[in-house]
């Protein structure tokens, strides 16, 4: 893996062989913002409203801007993943009265997702690399 002087530069200063140990020393998420369209009332949602998916935490739970906050009690059901019209299916499955009332705005586009790491290799040098899920133990539980 290519080692970065920064995350817009592409001067590479290192490579990091397979199975190296390295230190993280902090990481940056970029994301560009996806919009959604409300297609029915939900909570304080309403229809015809847009709320942007921004990053996935897991388990249908996303980061999400909407009404000018990051993350704002929306009293619903925080996993929101399962109302969208590309996931309505398995929400039915599991009951949900109306399950596809989030639909994808842009469907055609791939919108940037993101998650660089700076990190301090073996030797000393410090670089930015982006993580594509192969380092292990890069979370609070590794």
């Amino acid at each position: 893996m290519k080692l970065r002087e920064t995350i817009d530069s592409g001067k590479i200063i290192g490579e990091i062989p397979p199975g190296s140990p390295v230190q993280a020393l902090t990481g940056e998420v970029r994301v560009e913002p996806e919009p959604y369209a409300v297609l029915q009332d939900n909570g304080i949602l309403k229809a015809g409203d847009v709320i942007f998916f921004l990053d996935y935490r897991g388990e249908g739970h996303i980061n999400y801007h909407y009404g000018g906050k990051l993350n704002p009690e929306l009293g619903i059901d925080p996993a929101l993943v399962a109302y969208t019209t590309e996931n309505c299916n398995a929400n039915a499955a599991r009951g949900g009265k109306d399950p596809c009332w989030l639909k994808k705005l842009r469907p055609d586009k791939t919108f940037l997702k993101e998650w660089w790491v700076k990190i301090r290799m073996a030797n000393g040098k410090v670089g930015w690399a982006l993580n594509t899920g192969q380092f292990e133990n890069v979370d609070a539980c590794g």
